[in-house]
C-alpha cells in the first residue's frame, strides 16, 4: 500500500540546503505495522511529515517517490493532497496538548473532522458518530467528554481523542508519531492495545515512530532503524531485534535494561547524533560513535540485502549481499 522509494529531503538554513533524509526506502503492506526507531534527530518524524505532505516551506523533497495505493504523492500541492488525508492517510501527532485546540471543546473538534470528510451527514448523524468514536476508544461517558476542553483531560485521554480523530474517516494508513510519549507504563500499554484492536477492526496499516525499541518490538511486524537521516537496518521485527547486524542497532538494543544486566551499568552510546551542519559528507554517518569502525567506513557505504531478506547499510556486510 505504501512504498517509499529513495526518499531524499533537504532543509534550507542560512540560504544553504542541508540533507535531512537520504535514500530512505521501505514498504508497508495492508494491515502491517512498521516501526521506525532511533534517537532524536535521526529523521523519523521528518519521514512521517513528508509522507503526510506537511513539510514547512523551507523543507522540500529533492528526490524519490512516495507511492500510496499506486499514486506518487511526493511533492503534491496542498489541494491535491486533500484527496489522501483522512480517508487515505491519518496521523496521531506527538504532543496531544499542542495538537488539540485549547479554545474548542472535544466534541467540536471531532465534529469538524466529520464535516470535512462526510459532507452529507446530518448534525444528528455526526453527533452519533462522535459518541461512537469516543466510546470506541475507551471513554465511558462520551457525552460528558464531548463538552470538555483539552486541558480538562489527562494525557492518556487526550491521546485517545487524537486517535479517535485520526480514525474517524477509517484511513488505510495510520501514522503514529510517539503516541505514548510522557505517558506512564500502564496508560502506554492501554494506548498500544487500543491501536492494535482498532487496526484489526478497521484493517488499517500502521507506521509507528518511537524512541523506545521495546515498544517497537511489542507492536510492529517490521522495523526500520534510522540514524542521521539514513535507514541503516530494515527487516522483520523478529530478525532485527533478536539478531541485530548494524552496530547502531546493536548499541540501541544493548542499552535496554534487562534481567540479565540489571546489576550492571547500562550500556551507553558515546557521543551524540551530529547536527545537520556537522554530518559527514562521505563515509558512514555513525563512524565517530561506532565501536566496530574500520578504514573502509570512510569510503562509500553500500546498502546490502542479506540472505534473510533484511537490508543493512554497513561495509561490514558488503561481501554478504544477495541479488
Amino acid at each position: 500500500m505504501l512504498d517509499v522509494q529513495n526518499l531524499c529531503v533537504s532543509i534550507r538554513m542560512d540560504e544553504i540546503w542541508y540533507p535531512v533524509l537520504q535514500n530512505v526506502s521501505f514498504k508497508i503492506d495492508g494491515e502491517e505495522t512498521l516501526g521506525l526507531v532511533g534517537e532524536s534527530g535521526c529523521g523519523k518524524s521528518m519521514t512521517a511529515t513528508a509522507i503526510m505532505g506537511l513539510l514547512d516551506r523551507n523543507i522540500k523533497i529533492v528526490d524519490g517517490h512516495i507511492m500510496f495505493d499506486g499514486d506518487d504523492i511526493a511533492g503534491l500541492d496542498l489541494k491535491a493532497y486533500q484527496k489522501y488525508r483522512g480517508t487515505g492517510i491519518a496521523m496521531v501527532f506527538q504532543d496531544s496538548m499542542s495538537c488539540l485546540n485549547p479554545l474548542h471543546r472535544i466534541g467540536a473538534q471531532l465534529e469538524e473532522t466529520y464535516k470535512i470528510h462526510f459532507k452529507n451527514m446530518t448534525k444528528e448523524e455526526i453527533h452519533d458518530k462522535i459518541v461512537y468514536s469516543l466510546t470506541h476508544v475507551g471513554f465511558v461517558n462520551a457525552e460528558e467528554t464531548m463538552r470538555k476542553y483539552p486541558h480538562q483531560l489527562s494525557g492518556g485521554q487526550r491521546q485517545r481523542v487524537m486517535i479517535a480523530i485520526a480514525m474517524s474517516a477509517n484511513p488505510k494508513l495510520l501514522i503514529a508519531d510517539e503516541p505514548t510519549t510522557a505517558l506512564d507504563v500502564t496508560t502506554q500499554n492501554k494506548i498500544l492495545t487500543l491501536m492494535k484492536n482498532l487496526q484489526k477492526e478497521h484493517h488499517t496499516s500502521i507506521l509507528m515512530i518511537s524512541h523506545d525499541i521495546t515498544v517497537i518490538g511489542q507492536t510492529c511486524s517490521h522495523v526500520g532503524v534510522m540514524y542521521s537521516g539514513w535507514l541503516v537496518e530494515y527487516g522483520l521485527s523478529g530478525q532485527v531485534l533478536k539478531d541485530p547486524k548494524h552496530p547502531y542497532t546493536k548499541a540501541l538494543i544493548a542499552s535496554i535494561p534487562t534481567q540479565e544486566n540489571k546489576n550492571k551499568p547500562l550500556h551507553e552510546i558515546g557521543g551524540v547524533v551530529p547536527s545537520l551542519r556537522m554530518r559527514p559528507k562521505t563515509g558512514c554517518v555513525f563512524y565517530e560513535r561506532c565501536e566496530e569502525r574500520c578504514d573502509k567506513c570512510k569510503g562509500d557505504i553500500p546498502t546490502v540485502t542479506l540472505p534473510d531478506g533484511r537490508n543493512v547499510r554497513c561495509v561490514l556486510f558488503a561481501d554478504q549481499g544477495v541479488e
